[in-house]
């Protein structure tokens, strides 16, 4: 299941509805905001110096240990490819 969290209220952070529509119809989008960063404060990524996050990637299994996680520099997209090859080593380690 893929999972998505902010820190930041989506509609302050230059989200517009209709990406916010397509990102929520793909995944659960959750609310990490009050209080603020806590979730974000637990995996290390937040920045208290200007109350946001990194822009961080985790995959996490099923018994709720990181498997593998990414943090991009801050005006860098992480894209998906990295967490795509973590969930195909994932899914093949369990095949085995």
């Amino acid at each position: 299941m893929a999972l998505g969290s902010s820190a930041s209220p989506l509609t302050g952070c230059g989200v517009t509805e209709r990406s916010l529509k397509t990102v929520s119809s793909a995944f659960p989008l959750l609310a990490d905001f009050e209080p603020k960063g806590a979730v974000a404060k637990r995996y290390g990524v937040y920045r208290e110096q200007d109350g946001t996050t990194e822009r961080a990637l985790f995959v996490i299994d099923a018994d709720g240990v990181i498997r593998w996680r990414y943090v991009s520099p801050i005006d860098v997209n992480p894209g998906a490819d990295g967490i795509l090859e973590a969930l195909d080593a994932l899914t093949a380690e369990a095949a085995t």
